[in-house]
């Protein structure tokens, strides 16, 4: 006995569960209603299909499958694009967070790089002080 959530092949009839394509002949169901809409006559396949009996539209059953299985390709699609939308806010934050660090050390060297110079300044004796200030001075003038 089959299960309630069998199907059969479209191709074969092969009687199974519910799958996307058929354990016995291995057709791919989407592709074959793909190409072998309900209604329309297979030339070329009267022959191998005299002996097998065809459904002329697929079953409510197959339907629902692949409308099933679609559902589940879009809910693993929709989780992968959740993650990655997870995975760029916390890379956002990460990056924020080291532009802060960043900042702050650049604050911290411009201090030490101006309390640096003032020990400079403070160090160099007056005259030599002055004498520049006079040559920035003639400088502007000229």
């Amino acid at each position: 006995m089959i299960a309630t959530g069998s199907i059969n092949c479209p191709k074969c009839g092969h009687a199974q569960e519910e799958r996307l394509d058929c354990r016995k002949c291995g057709v791919v169901f989407s592709k074959y209603y793909a190409l072998h809409p309900p209604g329309r006559l297979d030339i070329a396949g009267v022959a191998e299909e005299s002996s097998v009996k065809k459904p002329s539209e697929p079953d409510q059953a197959t339907v629902i499958s692949d409308l099933q299985q679609q559902v589940r390709e879009l809910s693993a699609r929709f989780a992968e694009i959740e993650f990655e939308k997870a995975e760029r806010s916390q890379l956002r934050t990460d990056l924020k967070n080291l532009d802060r660090r960043l900042q702050d050390m650049l604050d911290r060297m411009a201090l030490q790089l101006e309390q640096f110079e003032s020990g400079l300044r403070s160090r160099l004796p007056r005259r030599q002080s002055t004498n520049r200030v006079f040559i920035c001075l003639r400088s502007l003038n000229d």
